[in-house]
């Protein structure tokens, strides 16, 4: 890391990383800025700092648990003081206008599959929404025209519960350079685009309980009949409630639950069962080299991935490809 006497002003810096950072990037690009960024200079650091812990993009499910490591032990090079307390959002974005891969498609299942959110709201007091996003084109013309650009929300709102709760839960479609239809009477909207929601909103929520009984029927007819189209863009959404279960999935509540807690002395590290569980849990630590390992590390996509509910593992859906 090298700070010259010529380096950028604090303002372009802000503005070059926040550009970056909100914008829609494939992973593999996402994740090369993430591991060199922070390596430029310290103002680099502390502004990447600043702006990516307020607002947490998920690679991979490696990064959660390099997250839970670093929030537990108070010891990151780059965050320090800024995580947890700073945290408002998390962003799980899969860019699949380009490929029909992308790393980020194993987080967004498993956010997905989570049967509750309990450990994300115990660890990020003042989060308030958990972002799932695709971007992805038309690979047929079943529907819309091929090349079609499509892009999908699920933002799952955290409350300040500490137990199992009902959580309000916004889905939106966007289709961009939509058919120019007179679409005033509502059941030529249902004959234009019923189809349509009802595969892609199958495929964005990556989850059978959400599909037979919170995103269905009744949720597509307001969406349809309450439909904008601005600038080319037709806009579906509507809201749906989740009601969280008990359980787990690969640790990730645990983790994050126990990350809450106040870092624990050397002394108790001392206790065998404890020490086994935090080895077994525990990513390590060391800075920039670790970090690349950890975020490009190898991924099994959602193929070997159980269900939140513990029944048979399913693969990743398709999209509409």
């Amino acid at each position: 890391m090298h700070d010259s006497c010529t380096q950028l002003p604090f303002e372009l810096v802000e503005i070059i990383i926040s550009e970056f950072w909100y914008s829609e990037h494939a992973s593999a690009d996402r994740i090369l800025f993430m591991t060199t960024c922070p390596l430029i200079s310290c103002l680099w650091r502390d502004v990447y700092a600043n702006i990516t812990s307020r607002d947490i993009y998920v690679p991979t499910v490696p990064y959660l648990r390099y997250l839970s490591s670093i929030i537990r032990s108070k010891r990151s090079k780059i965050y320090y003081h800024f995580l947890p307390e700073s945290t408002l959002t998390m962003t799980c974005y899969v860019d699949l206008t380009e490929s029909d891969k992308d790393a980020a498609m194993h987080p967004y299942s498993v956010f997905c599959s989570m049967p509750n959110y309990i450990g994300f709201r115990k660890c990020f007091p003042n989060m308030k929404h958990i972002h799932l996003k695709i971007g992805f084109r038309i690979n047929s013309d079943q529907y819309l025209h091929r090349g079609q650009l499509i892009r999908t929300r699920v933002s799952i709102e955290l409350d300040k519960a500490t137990t199992l709760s009902i959580l309000p839960v916004d889905w939106c479609v966007a289709a961009s350079d939509a058919p120019d239809i007179n679409e005033v009477d509502v059941n030529n909207i249902y004959n234009t685009w019923e189809l349509f929601l009802m595969d892609i909103t199958h495929d964005m929520v990556q989850r059978p309980c959400w599909e037979s009984g919170y995103i269905s029927g009744h949720s597509y007819g307001p969406a349809m009949k309450d439909s904008t189209c601005y600038e080319g863009v037709r806009c579906f959404q509507n809201r749906i409630y989740f009601p969280e279960r008990k359980g787990d999935l690969w640790d990730i509540n645990y983790l994050f639950s126990k990350a809450a807690r106040k870092h624990m002395s050397e002394e108790h590290l001392s206790s065998n069962l404890f020490r086994l569980i935090y080895l077994r849990n525990q990513i390590s630590k060391p800075f920039f080299s670790e970090y690349t390992r950890i975020c490009i590390g190898p991924l099994t996509l959602a193929s070997g991935m159980r269900g939140a509910c513990g029944q048979t593992s399913w693969q990743w859906r398709g999209l509409g490809r």
